[in-house]
């Protein structure tokens, strides 16, 4: 599972509520979703801990914030309300192998940094990739024509090759030949 920005915040949740009962509990969830296990996680440039975002110089984040909180202005949440909406206050050793990306030039890349820190202390595994140069900014992992985005796909592709029960065949196709139009074909 994984996902960029507000998606790799949505899929930390996924994560620790599947890998911390105490956590998985407060959540009204269907039976199949409830026993759910995340083979890993690939985060692109999340926030994980909102409350720390909100003193980050990243243009909206307040807006972004609250729109987590249903609308709720954050600093009208409670310790456990802010808490509950951040993901690094439930990760636990049992949480899914991980592959964090960060940027340079990402004012939220610290909150990476943060997680990467506090799985590697609990054990968990965690490969972390951190974009260097003046393109590395917040998700620049989806622009596939610069090269510190393919080196993080790579990574990413390695990652799930090692960490999805079929390996997921993540394989580049090979070039076809090209065909001489005046052959006829088979």
């Amino acid at each position: 599972m994984g996902g960029e920005s507000a998606g790799a915040h949505l899929s930390a949740m996924a994560g620790a509520i599947s890998s911390d009962p105490e956590y998985n509990a407060r959540f009204d969830l269907d039976p199949v979703s409830r026993h759910q296990k995340i083979a890993g996680l690939v985060l692109n440039c999340g926030v994980f801990d909102l409350e720390k975002a909100i003193g980050l110089p990243f243009r909206n984040i307040e807006l972004y914030v609250q729109s987590y909180c249903g609308g709720k202005p954050f600093d009208e949440l409670t310790e456990e309300e802010k808490n509950e909406i951040s993901p690094i206050y439930h990760v636990t050793k049992d949480f899914p192998p991980t592959f964090a990306i960060s940027a340079q030039y990402d004012a939220l890349a610290i909150l990476t940094f943060d997680l990467v820190e506090k799985l590697r202390s609990l054990g968990v595994e965690v490969e972390h990739y951190h974009g260097t140069g003046k393109l590395a900014v917040h998700a620049f992992a989806v622009v596939q024509a610069l090269r510190i985005s393919r080196e993080a796909m790579f990574g990413i592709r390695a990652f799930l090759r090692k960490h999805t029960r079929e390996g997921l065949l993540l394989r580049i196709k090979p070039k076809r030949k090209k065909t001489d139009t005046n052959k006829p074909q088979k």
